[in-house]
């Protein structure tokens, strides 16, 4: 697999740009009654309704629908990747390439992010996802499910390639918020030192990107 120019120092990702995209109204009340008790303020939960202690008019406002997506990692758009990534503010870095936390890395002296190549249109379609030393196949898995996939996102098939391991799931959200990509997502682990040899107790980057109902290879 292809690698993105990085491992000699800070990652630098070349990427496609991201493409970002009461009335008052009065109604008549009844004349109160020397013996009627005085107005008070109340409020109704849900109805958009305010009514005033002073003068028992209620003004009505129109409430609409905010449609809100769900997904903050992979298929969400970029302005929902950042309210939940820190991104590096490094000016020697392109713009929206690379989020915080940094981690150490393998075969580095300097710490690196921990998602690099960060690529966008309408939606987050592709990036890598990578991971301290010696994290086991269990843990960067688990960390790619809780952090970047759909809460829906189920395993499809899985399997061992030429130097990674090759994962597809299948996510009915995604489909829902973001069609373009459709339901399927290809992940595939990647081991030091140079990703020709698989080792499940050593993964050191996941790249996570659409894929067409099928695992993609190595």
């Amino acid at each position: 697999m292809a690698r993105l120019g990085r491992r000699a120092g800070l990652v630098v990702a070349v990427l496609a740009g991201a493409l970002a995209l009461s009335s008052c109204v009065a109604t008549p009340t009844s004349q109160p009654t020397a013996n009627a008790p005085a107005p008070t303020a109340t409020a109704e939960s849900g109805s958009g309704t305010a009514r005033s202690p002073v003068s028992g008019k209620s003004a009505t406002v129109e409430e609409k629908p905010v449609q809100v997506g769900s997904l903050t990692g992979f298929g969400a758009t970029r302005e929902s990747w950042d309210s939940s990534h820190t991104r590096d503010a490094n000016p020697k870095l392109v713009a929206g390439c690379c989020y915080g936390p940094r981690i150490r890395f393998f075969g580095q002296s300097d710490t690196q992010d921990t998602w690099v190549a960060v690529l966008s249109e309408k939606e987050v379609y592709s990036f890598e996802h990578d991971f301290p030393p010696r994290t086991p196949e269990r843990a960067a898995t688990e960390q790619i499910l809780s952090q970047d996939l759909p809460r829906d996102a189920r395993l499809v098939r899985a399997a061992v390639g030429n130097g990674c391991k090759l994962f597809l799931y299948r996510s009915a959200t995604l489909a829902r918020e973001a069609p373009d990509l459709g339901a399927y997502i290809s992940v595939s682990l990647v081991s030091p030192p140079d990703e020709t040899v698989y080792f499940p107790t050593n993964i050191w980057s996941a790249s996570v990107m659409s894929s067409a109902n099928d695992l993609g290879t190595c």
